[in-house]
């Protein structure tokens, strides 16, 4: 939402122009409005749950925004994209569009991951990361087995693979050109190098020190303890290295971290396992990083905001968001 808002308010003539040619992109008769039809229809004919209205009207509107009208009889997030891992975790994954928990009385989880589509170098790097990783895990599982055959690189001509022209054919909307990097963490478990590849977290300590009024953290697990053995990250330190020269220069900054209610998983142990590190690394013990900026003078509290994502609940007789 704030996206589009940004979008919106800038006013200049070539945002303008991109804001008039998506919105009319979205109101005229979709492309694939017919294999979309068909692809619900065998999805809601293959289902458990019993329609009265199997027909899937010829012509529907468009809306830029929230939809006015919601039709009850269509079944959104079909089969496994209807989840809820507090419920219960992932099965029969060949099975895809068939159901694994009862819509009708268990709640989906109200998030979903985000994706963008990338061509060019960065995207020949995330294939070359996702073939160390195949070749690796062959080797240690499936050494005999032909069905899981070794993969090689391809070779690419940068002139065709950099070109505009050819990304055209594959999108859409119009494509643009930003300068792009994949960062990721691996070592010898992961993809079968001696070497250990930190980039990410380098991206991530060089993003913390140079923020300027605020950080923002969204995942599912916080876990950077200090100085511990078992968990050997330095974002804590850098963390600890911002928030206290924010103090030093007296700066208005602030962390902002934002976590899901409970980890994903059903299993309680895992689940207790999560919770217990990631109070070490906010509030519990020597080593977590509320702590430390106690010990050096610094309230946390007020450089630090931490939020759960859940609609409200009742704490110690008070009602809290």
């Amino acid at each position: 939402m704030l996206l589009s808002l940004l979008i919106i308010n800038d006013t200049s003539t070539s945002n303008r122009r991109t804001l008039e040619h998506e919105t009319e992109a979205v109101r005229r008769p979709e492309r694939y409005a017919r294999k979309w039809r068909k692809l619900a229809h065998k999805m809601r004919n293959s289902s458990e749950i019993d329609s009265d209205d199997e027909e899937i009207p010829e012509e529907q509107p468009a809306f830029v925004g929230p939809s006015p009208v919601v039709d009850t009889k269509t079944r959104y997030f079909v089969g496994k994209d209807y989840s809820n891992p507090y419920e219960k975790d992932f099965n029969a994954l060949d099975k895809y569009s068939e159901d694994y928990i009862d819509r009708k009385t268990v709640p989906r989880m109200p998030w979903h991951d985000e994706a963008l589509v990338v061509f060019g170098r960065v995207a020949r790097d995330v294939a070359r990361h996702f073939i160390q990783r195949w070749n690796i895990h062959k080797c240690e599982k499936y050494p005999n087995n032909d069905s899981y055959p070794f993969l090689l690189p391809k070779s690419y001509d940068d002139s065709e693979d950099l070109s505009v022209k050819n990304w055209r054919e594959f999108l859409d909307g119009k494509p643009f050109k930003v300068d792009a990097q994949c960062v990721r963490s691996s070592g010898l478990w992961s993809v079968g190098t001696k070497i250990i590849e930190s980039s990410i977290q380098n991206a991530y300590i060089q993003m913390i020190d140079a923020a300027k009024h605020y950080i923002y953290i969204e995942n599912q697990f916080f876990i950077t303890i200090a100085q511990d053995p078992t968990v050997r990250n330095n974002l804590s330190d850098t963390l600890f290295r911002r928030i206290e020269r924010a103090h030093t220069l007296n700066e208005k900054f602030r962390v902002y971290i934002v976590l899901p209610l409970l980890p994903g998983f059903d299993n309680i142990n895992a689940v207790q396992a999560v919770l217990y590190f990631i109070m070490r690394s906010i509030t519990k013990g020597d080593g977590s990083l509320f702590r430390r900026l106690e010990k050096a003078g610094v309230d946390p509290h007020n450089y630090i905001s931490i939020f759960g994502m859940r609609s409200h609940d009742i704490l110690m007789g008070h009602l809290v968001s």
